[in-house]
């Protein structure tokens, strides 16, 4: 018997929004939340930047899928952020599909401004982050209920889409992700 989804993971690339929107999400769903850079920090007493300086990206992203799993088994609701390596994994793959995993994105251009601005995440030039946004598109929404584009909103307009779609995956598991992945305002009426 498969089990009940216990967490939100919010997944999706660097600079997406995840830790600041998953904090404001979990404050309003009145849950704990856990980032996998502070596990993965805590647990190696470094961050991700200097783990992919010195030991290599494969070791990172390795990392990031232990710290996911280990968050993943605690039993209390929460919501978790999950570095977009984790659908790299096969365990991390089938961890993110038994919770309730959306998928943050936000255009290309918005993700390089704020990836410019984060220091403890490594150096990813653009080239890179589109070579990596191609090639975990496909994993990214098989592990998703929804999609949700964090380019322009403010926090609370995406905190709210967020909890709509938390009620609606409730009410519908499965939910399709291009159903929830635009504003409100730029879905097509019927």
């Amino acid at each position: 018997m498969a089990r009940s989804p216990t967490h939100v993971i919010l997944i999706g690339p660097m600079g997406a929004g995840k830790t600041t929107i998953g904090r404001s999400l979990a404050r309003r769903l009145g849950v704990p939340f856990h980032d996998s850079d502070d596990a993965l920090e805590q647990d190696t007493a470094t961050d991700g930047a200097t783990i992919a300086a010195t030991e290599g990206v494969a070791e990172l992203h390795r990392l990031e899928a232990s710290a996911i799993a280990t968050l993943a088994a605690d039993q209390e609701p929460s919501v978790i952020a999950a570095a977009a390596s984790v659908v790299d994994h096969t365990e991390g793959r089938s961890i993110l599909r038994s919770h309730m995993t959306i998928w943050l994105d936000a255009a290309p251009d918005i993700l390089d401004d704020r990836r410019a601005r984060s220091r403890h995440r490594r150096t990813v030039d653009s080239a890179e982050a589109a070579r990596l946004r191609a090639r975990r598109a496909g994993p990214l929404r098989s592990v998703s209920i929804a999609r949700l584009d964090t380019s322009t909103e403010p926090v609370d307009a995406v905190v709210d889409r967020l909890e709509a779609i938390l009620d609606t995956y409730r009410d519908t598991p499965g939910a399709n992700p291009d159903i929830v992945s635009q504003p409100p305002s730029e879905r097509e009426q019927p």
